[in-house]
């Protein structure tokens, strides 16, 4: 699969660590903070930057599956 051939690749090159962005489809004012949020399968690095679980349910895309994999 699609995901499978990302992750070999980035296994073979000995990448160590891989960051993707993505967006929610939300209503946020220009006149707030835009909130953002993190996920990690890394129980340190999840202490080290602050970050809760998600409680996200719904559409994803491409950044969600590879998230999973």
């Amino acid at each position: 699969s699609f995901c499978n051939e990302i992750l070999g690749f980035a296994h073979e090159l000995g990448v160590e660590m891989v960051v993707i962005l993505g967006a929610l489809l939300g209503d946020t004012p220009h006149t707030r903070p835009v909130p953002v949020s993190g996920v990690t399968s890394d129980a340190d690095l999840a202490r080290t930057m602050d970050l809760e679980e998600t409680r996200y349910e719904g559409p994803t895309g491409i950044v969600g599956v590879l998230q999973e994999a």
